[in-house]
């Protein structure tokens, strides 16, 4: 089992102590989560009026009390799951100056809470790093759904959540994996998610837009050659060109034929990202046009309208830049909406529903992305083609052959990784 627990804590003499190691990750694990809500909170307010913040969308915690100096709320059931001898573990924890314990709790009706633990201030900007402890364990049993907004894609999204446990990082990789994290913008929120999922502490989320979140969508592309399913490698797919693709679902604007079958033919035989390369001067990498592109279509319009990526994009498809610039007439929400309404649609409504009924094979997903096991590579490939030729979608699949873990070579921070896939057009 991977713990996140400060330095100073593993050389100590409670380095030596599962109990002590499990229940302090818990509680650093959960400190970092409350950051990451604070986080997302901005972001949501941000949103909500009707502005793009570049500053709230980056934020991290630089104070380390922020991030460490909050209090935790633990039931004792919780604190059972995690170590059944806690009390004398934390007695000790407290009476040797990493704890601070607020015995005070409530179980009135309206006004219940349970006691709640916070680590000593002079350990708050303590580094943080992840550590191996030996320890067996089962899987978790899912006794959560993901909330209310699934709607009629609620048995998708609880069939997505079945499969997490049998997706591990594997424990001997513990200071590649911890060095990997420091190639992060927020290496400590890596760190919190591996911790998390060693430890079966697994939850899931649906989003307004149906958008489907777990630990392993968070969790950066870097980690997934390493992940491990029932000790066997994992194979990922994707969409080319998957949202640029999901324009010629609109029917908003009437298309000319010939435009759609231009448009259309790059986006399914092609790359629309190095087609607008080719046409624009501004850009030197596929990867500077994809971001701007996508950034483009979530752009309020009066700042679309500027970009020299977006008038490159006039010039070639007029009829889909009025139909992005129609989308987001009223708000430039609501391209966000029409782009993750329709993923969800294909991946959950399509992808996940068809492998629910068809097939027991496990599988994550991030996104438009999906993995599996290497041996049940052409059971998904199958259903992906399928839902394309169905839904008429001007897109292919890529197969992302994850490096096997030969390759697995130790990673010095700062080094620049090369985290490239081997990819195959199907």
């Amino acid at each position: 089992m991977l713990v996140l627990v400060p330095k100073a804590f593993a050389e100590s003499e409670y380095g030596s102590e599962k109990h002590a190691l499990k229940i302090m990750s818990r509680l650093v694990c959960d400190n970092i989560q409350n950051c990451a809500d604070f986080k997302a909170a901005c972001a949501r307010r941000a949103k909500e009026e009707g502005r793009y913040c570049e500053r709230v969308a980056k934020m991290k915690p630089t104070n380390p009390k922020s991030l460490l100096g909050s209090w935790v709320y633990f039931s004792s059931d919780q604190l059972k799951a995690i170590a059944s001898d806690y009390n004398n573990t934390l007695k000790k924890l407290e009476r040797d100056g990493w704890l601070n314990r607020n015995s005070h709790y409530s179980n009135f009706a309206g006004n219940k809470f349970t006691h709640s633990f916070q680590i000593q201030s002079n350990w708050w900007s303590e580094p943080l790093k992840l550590y191996s402890v030996k320890q067996r364990l089962c899987k978790r049993k899912f006794t959560c759904v993901v909330g209310d907004n699934g709607g009629d894609l609620n048995g998708e999204y609880v069939a997505a959540e079945s499969f997490l446990d049998s997706f591990m990082l594997p424990e001997e990789k513990v200071n590649e994996l911890d060095s990997l994290c420091e190639l992060s913008l927020w290496p400590d929120r890596q760190r919190q998610l591996i911790a998390l999922m060693s430890a079966k502490h697994w939850w899931s989320s649906v989003d307004e837009y149906g958008r489907y979140h777990s630990p392993l969508t968070q969790l950066n592309k870097r980690f997934r050659k390493y992940i491990m399913c029932e000790g066997e490698n994992i194979i990922g797919f994707d969409f080319v060109n998957f949202q640029p693709s999901l324009l010629t679902l609109q029917q908003i604007i009437k298309i000319p034929e010939s435009e759609y079958e231009k448009y259309s033919s790059i986006c399914k035989n092609e790359d629309i990202y190095l087609f607008m390369l080719e046409r624009c001067s501004e850009y030197k990498t596929r990867d500077e046009v994809k971001t701007d592109f996508l950034a483009m279509l979530n752009k309020k319009n009066q700042y679309m309208v500027q970009m020299e990526l977006f008038k490159t994009f006039q010039v070639s498809f007029p009829g889909y830049a009025d139909t992005v610039l129609k989308i987001k007439e009223d708000s430039h929400l609501e391209m966000t909406k029409f782009l993750q309404w329709h993923e969800t649609q294909i991946m959950f409504g399509g992808l996940v529903r068809t492998l629910r009924t068809k097939s027991k094979s496990p599988f994550f997903t991030v996104h438009d992305e999906i993995y599996t096991p290497f041996s049940q590579r052409n059971i998904v490939k199958d259903v992906l083609k399928k839902i394309i030729s169905k839904r008429n979608l001007c897109t292919r699949v890529k197969e992302k052959g994850l490096l096997s873990d030969q390759s697995l070579l130790p990673i010095n921070v700062g080094m620049k990784v090369n985290t490239s896939y081997q990819s195959t057009l199907i």
